[in-house]
């Protein structure tokens, strides 16, 4: 499956992506960042750091197929080739999450600390996983809170992360931060992601 310019201006995926593409006005000689996000359930596609189009679920869950080639650039060998050149392809062992996509295409650095596995407004449910980057040399551990209150214990290993029972706390709205301390016991707390909790 592949993300691009289609030759007619398409961007989109295959199946395994919910079966669309999605149409963007892509010019002639310009140079755009593509990129997409794979979780188990969903996918998201970029350009120029921001999304575009509707979040696509995935209808077919298993859908990496070690047997087979990864094809950037065309759907399959010279079936719907990209009409124009690629240039600087990256593949990551995780998600990332939309701050750092923007990140890459703008050249602004992150904050020092923030959270990296959930987005703005994201509806959660159930055991979920919260993971945060914190950068410096002095990091001695990162604690995570759910609209003021406490996530389990701080973490001081990276990667840092807790798992979160939604279960343990009513349906809503939720600013989820993480708090890095330094070896001196100063406190960074990142930017606010909003989840909602539905369970």
């Amino acid at each position: 499956t592949a993300f691009g310019n289609v030759k007619g201006g398409y961007a989109g995926g295959g199946n395994n992506f919910g079966g669309s593409v999605y149409e963007y006005p892509f010019q002639n000689g310009v140079w755009y960042q593509l990129a997409i996000s794979v979780t188990p359930t969903e996918a998201r596609l970029y350009v120029n750091g921001v999304q575009v189009g509707p979040v696509k679920p995935l209808i077919d869950t298993n859908f990496i197929d070690s047997s087979r080639n990864l094809s950037i650039g065309s759907l399959n060998k010279n079936f719907q080739s990209l009409s124009g050149k690629i240039d600087d392809v990256r593949i990551y062992n995780r998600v990332l999450v939309s701050k750092e996509i923007s990140s890459i295409y703008t050249g602004i650095p992150l904050p020092s600390i923030y959270i990296s596995s959930i987005e703005d407004f994201q509806t959660v449910s159930g055991t979920v996983s919260l993971a945060a980057i914190a950068e410096g040399p002095q990091v001695a551990g990162v604690r995570f809170t759910a609209g003021a209150q406490p996530i389990g214990i701080e973490d001081g290993t990276s990667p840092y992360g807790v798992l979160w029972d939604t279960t343990q706390v009513t349906n809503g709205a939720y600013a989820v931060e993480a708090v890095m301390r330094d070896t001196a016991n100063n406190l960074t707390t990142s930017a606010p992601v909003t989840v909602i909790v539905y369970n």
